[in-house]
């Protein structure tokens, strides 16, 4: 049964539209909900256009101090929502993280819990969207075999990851959460590409800026849902980037002095993002 969302003053027909993507809206009208858009758009990536990658899997067991002692999981998680968001704008969305292997469970129910990414701000109103409590691991697919020195294997729907001494949980996480955030599609909605999307598809940029709404004491707080990323864990080419990013991490740790310095964007957040709602919406 499809959920009915209460979204409809977000199709905006009068948003400005870049000349060279009108005639493809006039094409998509007729088929509001095409698998994946044929616009000519520049998606957000995981890990950006060029990740500076040094080295390879094959060179891990052989660097000094290549020794796991400690394991994350990676998760590409889907919902309902995400799959109705992704198909109003043409572009496969997912949401990309990493816990402890024996956390993943209770991460999906905390992601059900609080509804991760199941609202947004329209104008100064915040609204909710039914479908983002219902998030499970999906099976993440690949063209190729894994490296089988490599620091990362396959379990199920996770890919597990070998961690080196003095590379922790957290900073692994931290590191690997900063190129997740290249794709997020919360933050490609703000540029120019972003937008012009947008306005071709007929979508209010707003509707991306997703949110997650977190008990904060006495009244509730905002959180941007930047882990919500323009991904399909079902296309070769995407799984292999997040395995391009786990070695990328390693390598730099274990060989700081040659690894290629890169910035990474910064977390704009959208103007509202720090109001604190104390009623319920």
């Amino acid at each position: 049964m499809k959920h009915a969302f209460q979204t409809d003053d977000l199709f905006d027909p009068g948003l400005p539209l870049l000349p060279a993507l009108a005639a493809t809206q006039r094409k998509t009208a007729a088929y509001p909900t095409p698998l994946w858009s044929a616009l000519p758009t520049d998606w957000p990536r995981i890990g950006g256009r060029e990740l500076p990658l040094f080295g390879n899997a094959e060179q891990l067991p052989s660097l000094p101090g290549y020794d796991p002692v400690a394991c994350r999981a990676i998760y590409v998680a889907a919902c309902e929502g995400a799959r109705e968001l992704a198909f109003r704008i043409g572009i496969p969305l997912y949401k990309v993280g990493c816990c402890a292997p024996d956390r993943v469970d209770s991460r999906m129910l905390e992601h059900n819990c609080a509804g991760y990414g199941s609202r947004y701000l329209s104008g100064n109103e915040l609204r909710h969207e039914p479908g983002w409590n219902a998030w499970f691991s999906s099976i993440i697919q690949f063209g190729n075999i894994l490296p089988a020195n490599g620091p990362v294997r396959r379990e199920g729907r996770l890919l597990i990851v070998g961690l080196p001494p003095g590379l922790s949980g957290a900073e692994f996480d931290r590191q690997f959460d900063l190129h997740i955030r290249q794709g997020s599609i919360d933050l490609w909605s703000l540029t120019g590409e972003g937008r012009n999307h947008c306005a071709a598809r007929g979508v209010n940029p707003e509707l991306l800026r997703r949110f997650t709404r977190y008990p904060g004491g006495s009244d509730m707080r905002l959180s941007p849902a930047y882990e919500l990323v323009a991904f399909n864990p079902r296309w070769a080419s995407h799984a292999e980037a997040l395995v391009r990013l786990v070695h990328h991490i390693i390598l730099k740790h274990l060989c700081p002095e040659t690894a290629p310095q890169r910035r990474h964007p910064a977390l704009t957040r959208h103007p509202l993002a720090a109001l604190r709602f104390d009623t319920p919406a």
